[in-house]
């Protein structure tokens, strides 16, 4: 796959990651295409205790109690295409990701989510595509952490349908 033709657009990649998969596939991305990444970061950290990580997220979502980001949403005005990069949390986008997209307004800016997991996205594409504000909601990835061999092949596919 040619970068030049990813370069043709000017790209942005917003991500957050808690274990570094989602930050592994924005780097990616970025080496492929020479867009710019920002990284979503929460105020408070999560537990690093798996269990009540998961109890903390469950409550989030329950109570829509979304955790504080440590920046606003960046320009995107110069920006052709958007990425937005989560975890599946809970079968849905990450509370982290969730707050983001309270702030962000993608003014009718091309915008496609990207997810990482270990399972399965649940119902992690209609609620990115609900609260992703006045985006032009493009195709998604979603990348099962347990296959790594078939995630450069799927990177590589689903840049280049963007691309058209």
């Amino acid at each position: 796959m040619s970068n030049e033709t990813i370069i043709a657009n000017k790209l942005l990649v917003i991500y957050y990651s808690l274990s570094g998969n989602t930050r592994n596939i924005a780097e990616r991305i970025r080496e492929k295409t020479g867009g710019d990444v920002v990284e979503i970061e929460t105020v408070k950290e999560y537990p690093s205790d798996y269990t009540e990580c998961t109890k903390e997220v469950k409550r989030e979502l329950q109570t829509r109690d979304l955790p504080e980001l440590k920046m606003n949403p960046p320009d995107m005005s110069s920006y052709d295409l958007i990425l937005v990069g989560s975890p599946v949390w809970w079968y849905t986008v990450s509370t982290p990701v969730m707050r983001f997209l309270t702030q962000a307004d993608f003014a009718g800016k091309r915008v496609s989510a990207f997810c990482t997991h270990e399972g399965g996205v649940g119902k992690f594409f209609p609620h990115f595509s609900e609260q992703a504000k006045n985006a032009v909601v493009l195709e998604g990835l979603d990348l099962h952490m347990q296959r790594q061999a078939e995630i450069p092949r799927a990177l590589d596919l689903w840049l280049s349908k963007l691309q058209e």
